[in-house]
């Protein structure tokens, strides 16, 4: 008998760590640890076998962990490698936002015991209710209205810099500012309403203010890992701190060079300072398993600093160099170009494997016209995609996957489908209740299995009315999520989704023969056998907003990230100007970041093609 058959799960892909001392250093910590994790360097797996490993031998029965990470797709990714290793998502184990463990950990479970004067249960502000209750008080404080997404990205810059308004700096800084926040919040909860920044600051106010509330959180969850650290802000700094001192034990990933949200107020000092805390043991992964040698070279050039990063690729790695005088729709169409190249000579494993990386979804905008001009699949991922990413769509995605899939035992299980709709559905405290909205679900699942070619638009108006108009409808903190399916159903009466069946619907999630449209910033965890970067123009990268050297230090960070995602191939692309939306050209050049990248190819010696 093997003795491979005598073990977990995750002793099996241990043993994988132990060929990697500083991997295997982490799985062996018995402390808190941060582990300071460059691009390629298996952060994820070693985060996800060590969990697995603490709530098999450490963590009591009845305890479990919480994962917090910045995106809901980084809790979908970490999610699937757990479940890889036998754990599954269960009342005590959490994996999602810090906006969501907030909401569902803390203020839910604690507010009204707490006696915190908040909408209870609390219903999420949508976009219109923000406009509407910052346009009153914009008014009633005698301000010019002006750009309201303006206005509105200052108050909640705001708010997260001084989420704990105990703070001295909190009225001081700007006072005018906290005082339109205070109004902001105020008229919010008087219509019923929290928004996700709301989440965090009472999720925080009454760790801080309680006791009991921060030992009751620290029990139920004695473990708390934080993935993509650098990009989660003060707020989170001080939520883990806190648990911290209440006996939870860290587990902190993150590395401050990928950091790319200083607009959102991340502060990636803080993971550097968690680091020299005397009571942390911190660890440097230093082996990259993603990029080519000379990929990852040029990386540490365009980042300028010096990392002492070991290249474990079997591939050198390739970089090219584009000029296309035509500007950014002469690089897209030359994109779709070297889309066609890298499959016909199959530097790819598939078109899922090529990502094309811009700026902006305007330019995403054009990169898509591109695409579908020349009749190539895609998914896109930016803000102009033909809906968003959310765990309600991704949830619907893999509900696709399921009725339109043959069973198999690597496939989507039903299993994992309930655990998640009863997820979404909190507020079902008794058996009975749990138990019903459990059959319903399996009805719907299974009147539309094997139906693959059915239309996406009725699929997606039978699950508006047999489930979430039933369940959705009665909870407050839901309606968000009945927004988002109302926006999915609208947009399957026109092009691309109006032509969608379950089954191509499905294919969204994880489609091989789709290459990936995606921005600098959604690409960030991500790798790819080819990438493509757009737009590598000074003006664009770095962009002529960025007037001082931190905002030229983030977007130069930005073009480390993008360059990290390629495994072996990766072409730069530049037109050596800019155009403003009238037409007027900015001729600056290629990008700073693209001439260092060549000049440390000569250094080394590799081929510039």
């Amino acid at each position: 008998m093997s003795s491979n058959l005598l073990k977990h799960p995750y002793q099996i892909a241990a043993e994988e760590l132990k060929k990697n001392p500083e991997q295997w250093e982490v799985y062996g910590a018995d402390s808190h640890c941060v582990i300071l994790a460059g691009p390629g360097s298996g952060k994820t797996k070693t985060l996800t076998i060590k969990l697995a490993k603490m709530l098999a031998e450490e963590i009591p029965a009845t305890h479990g962990f919480a994962c917090i990470t910045y995106n809901t797709e980084c809790a979908r990714e970490i999610a699937r490698r757990l479940k890889e290793l036998g754990v599954r998502p269960d009342e005590q184990i959490f994996i999602g936002t810090v906006h969501s463990f907030c909401l569902t950990q803390i203020v839910q479970p604690f507010a009204q015991v707490a006696r915190l004067q908040l909408p209870l249960p609390p219903k999420i502000a949508q976009r219109k209710d923000e406009k509407a209750i910052l346009q009153e008080v914009l008014q009633q404080a005698g301000y010019d209205l002006g750009k309201l997404d303006d206005w509105k990205f200052r108050i909640d810059n705001y708010r997260k810099r001084y989420p704990d308004r105990a703070m001295e700096e909190w009225d001081q800084d700007e006072p005018d500012l906290a005082q339109l926040v205070v109004a902001y919040e105020n008229n919010m909860h008087k219509r019923g309403l929290i928004d996700f920044e709301d989440m965090v600051v009472n999720g925080l106010y009454l760790l801080n203010e309680y006791d009991w509330i921060r030992k009751c959180v620290a029990a139920k969850f004695p473990v708390v890992a934080v993935d993509e650290y650098q990009d989660l802000g003060v707020a989170l700094h001080q939520i883990v701190l806190t648990l911290k001192k209440s006996g939870a034990r860290l587990l902190a990933v993150g590395d401050p060079d990928q950091s790319v949200y200083g607009f959102n107020e991340a502060k990636p000092e803080l993971l550097r300072e968690l680091a020299k805390d005397r009571s942390v043991h911190a660890v440097q992964l230093r082996f990259n398993y993603r990029n080519g040698k000379n990929i990852l070279s040029a990386s540490l050039a365009a980042l300028g600093e010096h990392r002492d990063y070991v290249p474990v690729n079997d591939s050198d790695g390739v970089i090219y160099f584009k000029e296309c005088k035509g500007g950014l729709l002469d690089q897209a169409n030359t994109a779709c170009a070297l889309v066609k190249e890298i499959i016909d000579k199959r530097a790819a494993k598939c078109p899922g494997n090529i990502a094309l990386v811009y700026r902006s979804k305007f330019d995403g905008d054009i990169m898509a016209g591109a695409c579908t001009a020349q009749a190539i699949k895609f998914i896109r991922f930016d803000s102009n995609a033909a809906y968003p990413k959310l765990p309600l769509t991704r949830f619907l995605e893999d509900c696709a996957v399921w009725c339109s899939q043959e069973w198999s035992p690597t496939g989507i299980a039903a299993s994992d489908l309930i655990a998640v709709w009863l997820g979404f559905n909190r507020q079902l405290n008794s058996e009975s209740q749990r138990r019903v909205a459990q059959e319903e679900f399996l009805d719907f699942l299974f009147s539309w299995k094997g139906k693959k070619e059915a239309s996406l638009s009725a699929w997606l108006a039978d699950f508006d009315l047999l489930l979430a108009q039933r369940f959705f409808a009665t909870d407050p903190s839901m309606h968000d999520q009945l927004e988002v399916l109302a926006k999915l159903i609208a947009a399957t009466n026109r092009d691309p989704l109006q032509t969608f069946s379950i089954a191509r619907f499905a294919g969204q999630a994880d489609a091989p023969d789709h290459v990936r449209l995606i921005t600098f910033h959604s690409a960030k965890g991500l790798e790819f056998d080819a990438v493509i970067m757009l737009g590598l123009d000074e003006g664009s990268m770095p962009s002529y907003r960025s007037t001082t050297a931190a905002k030229v230090r983030e977007d130069r960070q930005l073009f480390y990230v993008g360059l990290t995602r390629a495994r072996h191939e990766i072409y730069l692309l530049y037109s050596g100007f800019t155009e403003t939306k009238k037409g007027y050209r900015r001729q600056n050049g290629r990008s700073r970041f693209v001439i260092e990248v060549e000049k440390r190819l000569q250094q080394d010696n590799a081929p510039r093609l």
